[in-house]
């Protein structure tokens, strides 16, 4: 609730908030500027649902902005603080054994979707990939496995034209592991690194019960 002392010195509520669900359980407030705009907003410390609620006055009156989750946080205090001198104050939460910081100003990281890829290879089946310079441009290239086929796929990445095919090949064809009747999820495993010490970056992929080195060359030959 938002109270204020009217002139008959009594408590009079301009503003109150109910939480939709049941199981909330408000253990702290505090006023904080979060948004860089003038007024402040309320942050409630919601243990029942594990999360911050976050109101801002709209019209007078303050309403559901956000919401940040919590966990399952120890939570012992609130207080604010400008922890990173930008010259806005900041959230800080105190709880048994540790602690969490809630910066002003700033959004949560997101994810963008900068590129999408759709292999030639028939019947692809994809379960793993990993990133690194294949072929020292300076550019990261991505390299996925292909279980169903056993092969690997690598693709380069442009900034204006996205993922495109580099070069494809089999690992190893079914009949050559002939003492099992199914060939398994393999090449199951990739790493990129530099294992032969000449500071370029080598294919290491894991198949079956063997480790395989696919080493960088320098381009020359």
């Amino acid at each position: 609730r938002r109270l204020v002392l009217n002139s008959d010195n009594q408590w009079q509520v301009l503003d109150q908030f109910n939480a939709p669900e049941s199981k909330a359980r408000v253990v702290g407030a505090v006023n904080i500027n979060l948004d860089g705009e003038p007024g402040d907003e309320i942050v409630l410390i919601d243990l029942g649902v594990q999360k911050l609620r976050i109101l801002r006055k709209e019209s007078n009156v303050y309403r559901p902005w956000k919401e940040v989750e919590i966990g399952e946080f120890p939570f012992l205090s609130a207080h604010v603080a400008d922890l990173n001198g930008d010259q806005q104050s900041d959230l800080v939460l105190f709880g048994r054994g540790q602690f969490g910081i809630l910066y002003s100003g700033q959004t949560p990281p997101t994810l963008k979707d900068v590129a999408s890829y759709e292999s030639k290879i028939p019947q692809a089946y994809f379960t793993d990939s990993v990133a690194g310079d294949l072929n020292g441009d300076g550019q990261s290239d991505v390299v996925i496995l292909d279980l169903r086929t056993h092969q690997v796929e690598i693709l380069n990445f442009q900034e204006h034209e996205g993922l495109k095919h580099a070069l494809n090949f089999k690992v190893f064809e079914e009949k050559t592991f002939s003492r099992s009747n199914q060939s398994g999820v393999d090449p199951r495993e990739a790493v990129i690194a530099d294992i032969t010490g000449d500071n370029r970056k080598d294919l290491i992929l894991l198949c079956h019960d063997r480790v395989l080195l696919y080493p960088q060359d320098d381009g020359k030959k």
